[in-house]
């Protein structure tokens, strides 16, 4: 994974912690899976709890924040659980 993108998006994650208080982050998709194109998004995950708001892309125009409340239940089949198999974790 490319070092430059793996600091954005650390950076982000932690620019947010005094917001969302995350229980952790990860970065995943097509750069976590080392598969990136010119127009890739950066695919940012932010596990938060209580209520949530859009958030501003102001570290990097190209992270995609992606918020999912987890309630504990992860299906084989969901976002979060195909996250935490293929994401790399950044917090």
């Amino acid at each position: 994974m490319d070092k430059i993108i793996n600091e954005t998006a650390t950076k982000y994650a932690k620019s947010k912690k005094s917001k969302f208080n995350p229980k952790d982050a990860y970065l995943y998709g097509l750069y976590s899976k080392g598969t990136v194109r010119e127009d890739s998004e950066i695919e940012a995950h932010m596990n938060v709890f209580g209520n949530l708001f859009a958030l501003e892309a102001d570290i990097d125009a190209r992270i995609e924040p992606n918020l999912i409340l987890d309630d504990g239940d992860i299906d084989k089949c969901s976002m979060l659980y195909e996250m935490r198999r293929t994401g790399v974790r950044i917090y």
